[in-house]
């Protein structure tokens, strides 16, 4: 039962520090819920070490568990997560592993983090984008509340187009979104 799973997984969260390594083990199961609920394991013991097993399975054959391998990358925050990250925004059709990969950009909290989403919200193929997509990128930007984040953001609410109106507006209502989720009162003006 799922009650019974959740019982073990609390269980495997108090263990796994004491022998991380045969906890591990449960990554090379051909069952995908076994690798899926062994990654939430390790993202809930919080290890670091975690990462060099996590980025073996980031390839795995099954959605379900790459979305949970990057959402564990992201929360540990190590720096050699970004490059699978930014591999996972790559058109892949999976709109749930993209706004996945979006959220673990913003979990990491790293200048570089910071770059890749300010670097793909510039990119001219951005506009085609859907705007639930789009607004996530704004998002996750938003954590960042450093003044190059802000002065990004306003060129972009400041922008305007005679050619793909809708879409240069769609852009610019997710950077005032994001200005406001950003709270700096020096945008005020601007918002209004």
């Amino acid at each position: 039962t799922i009650h019974a799973r959740k019982v073990i997984i609390d269980v495997l969260v108090l263990l796994g520090p004491k022998d991380f390594i045969t906890i591990t083990k449960g990554l090379n199961s051909p069952e995908w819920y076994v690798v899926r609920n062994i990654i939430y394991v390790l993202r809930e013991i919080g290890d670091v070490r975690a990462v060099d097993y996590l980025l073996r399975t980031v390839s795995h054959p099954d959605v379900r568990v790459r979305i949970e391998v990057i959402r564990t990358l992201g929360e540990l925050g190590d720096a050699r997560a970004l490059a699978p990250i930014i591999e996972c925004l790559e058109d892949d059709p999976e709109i749930q592993l993209k706004y996945t990969a979006i959220r673990a950009l913003g979990s990491l909290s790293t200048d570089a983090a910071r770059d890749v989403l300010i670097n793909k919200i510039s990119d001219k193929d951005f506009l085609s984008k859907e705007f639930n997509e789009k607004k996530e990128y704004f998002q996750m930007l938003s954590r960042w509340k450093d003044q190059e984040t802000i002065d990004s953001v306003t060129r972009i609410l400041m922008k305007k187009s005679l050619f793909s109106g809708s879409k240069v507006i769609e852009n610019r209502a997710c950077a005032a979104y994001c200005l406001g989720l950003i709270g700096s009162r020096k945008t005020l003006p601007l918002l209004y």
